[in-house]
């Protein structure tokens, strides 16, 4: 497939995909149903997936909206941040815009991102991620667990808040100077990840001042929560998984040690808070599902810290 590019488009949406046929098709039509001019943005799918999936999907929504500006690049390398930097490098848009194949751009999206570029002077910014389903909610399960968001007012980030990177706006000049993500972080193919945004966010912060960062409630997108995602054990695991990363993400490094003493004290301050629910199970929550993510499950993060700290030990 030939490479399609207009010398006037200022915004690039960057959409990164593996091995979701269905899910990419439901995204970029909410990205071709934009409440703009079609020369005002253009759209590139990275295809992570050895095997073209997204191929077939993108011809099809490029023969339904032939007006839009949208263009396939094959990746091929299993690895999210790897197919964003690759699509960042194709695209001429002066703006790099970021969002997941499992979500879906609100009709105005795009053009409350024009806004934020014209009236503000951030050099990275985004807005709130709101959750949507296509199975049927656990009743311990709340939106709150999925929703990504820092208010209702538009404001500069404070330097320890980030930005997700399925709604993520970065100015592809800075974008370029820091290197853009860390292709080490994040998903690769169907293993969890995480951190490549963190990281990115920080470069910039050091590279170009803390005020640099923004965000706009009115720039939303729905991400879609699947079943296992509802599940108490993937949420376990999603927050593990999290404190593996955190040194390569925050550069946050500590000995072996003091990383042994953070998991030992969550690991007893986890036993404690679950004896006590079991002795008098509290009634601020409603289930046990509730009391655990909120109580016990965020512990998790310093025990796979420690994890991580263990692994690399053994591996010297």
């Amino acid at each position: 497939m030939g490479y399609n590019i207009k010398s006037k488009t200022q915004i690039s949406i960057i959409v990164p995909t593996y091995k979701r046929p269905e899910l990419l098709s439901s995204c970029l039509i909410s990205l071709m149903k934009q409440s703009v001019k079609s020369d005002g943005y253009e759209v590139i799918v990275a295809d992570d997936d050895p095997r073209k999936s997204a191929q077939s999907v993108t011809e099809k929504v490029i023969a339904r909206f032939p007006k839009r500006i949208i263009n396939y690049l094959f990746v091929g390398k299993e690895q999210n941040a790897h197919a964003r930097n690759e699509a960042a490098k194709k695209v001429k848009g002066e703006w790099l815009v970021f969002i997941d194949d499992d979500a879906l751009a609100m009709s105005d999206w795009i053009r409350q991102i024009k806004k934020s570029i014209y009236q503000k002077s951030w050099l990275v910014f985004g807005g709130p991620i709101l959750p949507y389903y296509q199975t049927k909610k656990p009743k311990w399960f709340k939106d709150k667990y999925e929703i990504r968001s820092h208010g209702t007012k538009i404001k500069i980030l404070e330097p320890n808040l980030y930005l997700s990177a399925s709604n993520l706006v970065v100015r592809k000049d800075a974008f370029t100077i820091i290197g853009g993500f860390d292709a080490n972080l994040g998903v690769c193919g169907q293993h969890h990840g995480f951190g490549e945004e963190v990281k990115l966010q920080r470069k910039i912060r050091m590279k170009f001042g803390s005020d640099t960062i923004g965000y706009d409630p009115k720039i939303k997108v729905k991400h879609l929560v699947v079943t296992n995602k509802m599940r108490i054990i993937y949420i376990i695991r999603s927050r593990f998984t999290a404190g593996m990363y955190h040194e390569k993400t925050y550069e946050d490094r500590i000995g072996l040690i003091k990383a042994g003493f953070k998991a030992v004290r969550a690991v007893a301050i986890m036993a404690m808070k679950m004896a006590r629910w079991a002795v008098k199970p509290s009634k601020k929550y409603r289930c046990w599902q509730n009391f655990a993510v909120n109580e016990v499950i965020p512990h998790c993060y310093e025990i796979g810290w420690f994890w991580e700290k263990v692994t690399w030990f053994n591996q010297r």
